[in-house]
């Protein structure tokens, strides 16, 4: 094998391990995408679960869900939604 033939092997042996490993992490941060997501969800109907729980306790007019988003969105500031 030349000097160049051995030059052009490695290259294309790096490319293509190149493209394997940028799959590999496309391919791991899609999974971690999804598991997040799930997550997320799960904490969101925890959360709505224990709000609906604590309405039904609440007397009317309490102004839980007025105090619940102000403190909420004073803790957390980066979060939308609250």
């Amino acid at each position: 094998m030349r000097m160049g033939e051995q030059h052009e092997s490695l290259t294309s042996e790096y490319t293509s391990w190149l493209s394997s490993l940028k799959r590999q992490i496309v391919s791991a941060r899609q999974k971690f995408a999804v598991s997040l997501n799930a997550r997320v969800i799960e904490l969101y109907w925890q959360i709505g679960s224990q709000i609906v729980e604590k309405e039904r306790n609440a007397n009317w007019g309490s102004g839980l869900i007025d105090r619940l988003s102000r403190d909420l969105t004073h803790e957390f500031p980066d979060m939308k939604g609250f």
